[in-house]
């Protein structure tokens, strides 16, 4: 989770506008949550059993990221 967590951080900054009056936290927030929400549901389609541990994929030097 926090992988795809931080994925959603990295998302909000690179979407972050500073001229429209919202907090880079608030809005941050919500690009982490649905960034997890995403990625729950894609689990869900392709199987029943969900697991925080289940690998998410693999990091640049091939190790397994859970």
């Amino acid at each position: 989770m926090i992988s795809i967590g931080t994925i959603g951080l990295n998302k909000a900054i690179e979407r972050f506008q500073t001229g429209k009056g919202t907090k880079l936290a608030m809005f941050a927030s919500g690009c982490i949550e649905n960034e997890i929400l995403m990625h729950l549901r894609s689990l869900k389609k392709t199987r029943k059993d969900v697991s925080l541990h289940d690998p998410i994929g693999t990091d640049k030097e091939g190790n397994e990221i859970t």
